[in-house]
């Protein structure tokens, strides 16, 4: 986790890309991203386990294995891409914009999440907020209680393409 995190914090302020070869990534702390511009990127076509990047939640139990938020910044053009999210024990996978601030342009793709409570969560748990433009493309959930939980917020459009729900819901939260 700290090298994950240590290369995403070392980025510009307007962002840049952190590329994660092939591999099983333990991650026992939320990984942050709290800059515009930001590409987190995996590795791996289908990303199906064999020859892909797995980020594999090995945190306290509860914990989120990504966060996406906009931070001082406003954020904008976030990109995260090509790797799979083991979250045995995670509340959720990826929480986009936890903390209420504006936020613009948030694109998930070939993204594969399992065994987290929450896939992906948009929104901070109350309240309302700005969260313009989410695009979840090929998008995959298993064994997850819901997919994806839109909580107390404000959406301008939210695209999904060729997204596999082997969950309970899409559920709108508060």
């Amino acid at each position: 986790t700290a090298a994950i995190q240590a290369a995403l914090d070392a980025l510009p302020a307007l962002g840049g890309v952190v590329f994660m070869p092939p591999g099983v990534y333990r991650v026992s702390q939320t990984i942050v991203i709290n800059k515009p511009g930001v590409t987190f990127q995996g590795s791996g076509s289908n990303v199906i386990y064999n020859g892909s990047t797995m980020l594999r939640w090995v945190g306290a139990s509860g914990g989120t294995v990504i966060k996406v938020t906009s931070g001082t910044y406003r954020q904008e053009r976030s990109i995260l891409e090509k790797f799979t999210i083991e979250g045995t024990g995670a509340d959720i996978g990826i929480a986009l914009n936890p903390d209420g601030n504006f936020q613009v342009e948030t694109v998930l793709e070939n993204i594969n999440i399992h065994r987290a409570a929450i896939g992906i969560a948009i929104g901070p748990a109350s309240g309302d907020n700005q969260t313009s433009e989410i695009v979840l493309r090929k998008i995959y959930t298993m064994n997850t209680y819901t997919a994806v939980l839109l909580r107390g917020i404000f959406t301008n459009v939210m695209t999904l393409y060729a997204c596999v729900w082997l969950s309970i819901a899409v559920t709108k939260g508060n």
